[in-house]
């Protein structure tokens, strides 16, 4: 018993053995084991790595998604920005064009008062065929011709005339006042003939060899004359 306390055996998994001779137990060197941790150690970070790259690839996909859906209402936003000015650009345009044709029509409208105020002062010297040509429109409510000249009367009353108007006549359509009757029917002859009718009836004529019914005979009520005496 004795004995088997000082030296008791011992079981290895192969057998019993006394102390003594327990055979060593084979051990690692511990550059070994630092290399497996190492290579261990490795094999996760890779693991990682990948884990991380893969979640990396994962939100910039994201990323880019939302930078694309972000971009699109940007740009939408954008257009309709830009549809809302050019509108508002447009309505302005309109209304800018619509008070420029109402001040227009109002400037027509005070010039036409004016020519009816003073429709003496109405008129243009046209000396030369093309300026006839310039000033007749559809406003000439009655055109005259004798000898070189031709006279033009407009609906509102006022005249426009070529050289060698008959002086005579000159100075009773050019000195009229501006309350007075304007001018509707004018006729010119040779020998300083002529004949004007005004819109209160009243008529006025010289040099005419007969009676002013005799004149007003030449055509339906509107005297005429033919040339020589």
């Amino acid at each position: 018993m004795e004995a088997i306390f000082i030296n008791p055996r011992v079981h290895t998994g192969k057998g019993y053995y006394e102390r003594e001779n327990v055979p060593a137990v084979a051990t690692r060197r511990a550059e070994e084991v630092d290399r497996e941790e190492a290579n261990w150690i490795a094999d996760c970070l890779r693991l990682e790595l990948q884990d991380v790259e893969g979640h990396i690839a994962e939100m910039t996909a994201c990323r880019d998604e939302f930078k694309r859906r972000l971009n699109a209402i940007e740009q939408a936003e954008r257009k309709r920005q830009e549809a809302e000015a050019e509108k508002k650009r447009q309505a302005e345009r309109v209304e800018a064009e619509k008070k420029r044709q109402a001040a227009e029509k109002k400037r027509q409208e005070e010039q036409k008062g004016l020519r009816r105020e003073r429709g003496l002062y109405a008129h243009a010297y046209t000396f030369h065929n093309e300026d006839v040509n310039e000033n007749f429109d559809e406003s000439v409510s009655c055109i005259a011709m004798g000898d070189r000249a031709t006279l033009m009367v407009y609906d509102h009353g006022g005249y426009s005339y070529t050289e060698g108007m008959p002086t005579g006549l000159y100075n009773k359509l050019h000195h009229r006042g501006a309350n007075q009757p304007k001018p509707t029917y004018v006729a010119m002859g040779s020998m300083d003939r002529w004949y004007v009718r005004y819109d209160s009836g009243v008529s006025q004529w010289n040099n005419v060899p007969n009676s002013l019914t005799d004149a007003e005979s030449y055509s339906a009520g509107m005297p005429g004359f033919r040339p020589g005496p």
